[in-house]
């Protein structure tokens, strides 16, 4: 159940304190969702300022030492992130955003608050949202992966909109699309998004329309590095021996004993694409050393060739090394919600690895 403490403090009023469908992450830790996202370089707290902009009377622009001056409280927040896990328990320190409109002197005419900062897409939110801009988690200052110096908690809201690396405020009269928003409509995914995950939260989202979009989400992701990747590779490995002529069928990629960095593994580039192959207990697999959730190197993920599976060190979603199913999503969450490893189509022909030319997806050359 929610207890009392939250009650009312951005939590639907719904009786079970997991969404339908979450899975709890069992951990001492907080799980780190995306260290890699946003400004996570030490930051320079001489020259860091918080500032408030747009429908306020009194803009702000507060140094660090000032933030912390202002009054605090402590909140026990659950996080319920889009992927479906939810991790109980968290405290959180920081200034209440009533206590910052009060000190801006928010506007009758502001209606939303879009939370920015620098490296991150901003986010918008009613300016009547139940908000806390935390910089303390566990009795401690954030660490830069949590959003040091500053991020923004919504309690009962989707995680992905607890921004991290927060830094500025502004206040408009008109609904702004936010940074998340415009990445959505690049993915193609503007439609799905409006209709069932806007204006929905953990606990009345449709679940089905939440794996799909989430599908999509990451699978466009995916793609966009993809090719990122693809042109690097085609101009770093463009000599001989790289790039197999159209008409051939298949592509020979090693024997199978490897000259890999280990005795079960190694990578090569075919046209542009990363190709893993990993042997064990008799068995061979290739597969794209991506993890498709968020772009996860997974050159030296752990694998299992004989269970067929190979973990993202990151997230630790597991995928099936033959199909490319998601077995466990997220955090354990349910694998029904990612889109599959790419794997490859290989044979094995006297003691020699092939890469096929024509995949499931097509061509490789």
């Amino acid at each position: 159940m929610i207890s009392s403490e939250n009650r009312g403090k951005g939590y639907p009023a719904y009786p079970d304190r997991i969404p339908p469908g979450w899975r709890v992450v069992v951990s001492d830790s907080w799980p780190v969702n995306n260290p890699g996202l946003g400004r996570i370089a030490p930051t320079d707290l001489t020259t860091w300022r918080f500032r408030t902009t747009g429908e306020v009377e009194d803009p702000l622009e507060l140094t660090y030492e000032e933030f912390q001056a202002l009054p605090h409280v402590s909140r026990v927040v659950d996080h319920h992130c889009i992927d479906g896990w939810s991790y109980l328990g968290q405290r959180w320190t920081g200034v209440d955003f009533s206590v910052v409109k009060d000190l801006t002197g928010v506007r009758e005419s502001a209606k939303y608050a879009m939370v920015e900062g620098e490296g991150i897409s901003g986010q918008r939110f009613p300016v009547d949202q139940d908000l806390l801009f935390a910089d303390g988690q566990d009795g401690e200052r954030l660490s830069p992966a949590a959003g040091f110096p500053l991020r923004v908690v919504a309690p009962g809201a989707f995680g992905y909109k607890n921004r991290k690396w927060v830094d500025r405020v502004r206040f408009c009269s008109e609904r702004e699309t936010d940074g998340l928003e415009r990445a959505f409509v690049e993915a193609g995914v503007e439609e799905l998004y409006t209709a069932a995950i806007a204006s929905a939260d953990p606990w009345t989202v449709d679940d089905s329309a939440r794996k799909s979009f989430l599908r999509r989400v990451f699978a466009s992701d995916v793609e966009q590095l993809r090719r990122v990747k693809a042109t690097e590779l085609l101009s770093t490995h463009a000599g001989p021996g790289t790039r197999p002529k159209a008409d051939e069928e298949e592509w020979d990629l090693c024997s199978l004993e490897m000259p890999g960095e280990s005795p079960d593994r190694a990578q090569f580039v075919v046209n542009g694409h990363i190709v893993q192959v990993l042997m064990g207990s008799g068995l061979v697999f290739a597969v794209e050393p991506i993890c498709p959730h968020m772009g996860t190197d997974l050159s030296h993920a752990k694998a299992d060739p004989a269970a067929r599976t190979i973990a993202c060190p990151l997230h630790k979603a597991v995928f099936d090394l033959a199909t490319g199913a998601c077995l466990r999503g997220s955090m354990g969450s349910d694998g029904a919600a990612f889109p599959p490893l790419r794997t490859y189509r290989i044979r094995i022909r006297d003691d020699r690895v092939l890469l096929l030319r024509d995949q499931a997806w097509g061509p490789l050359w």
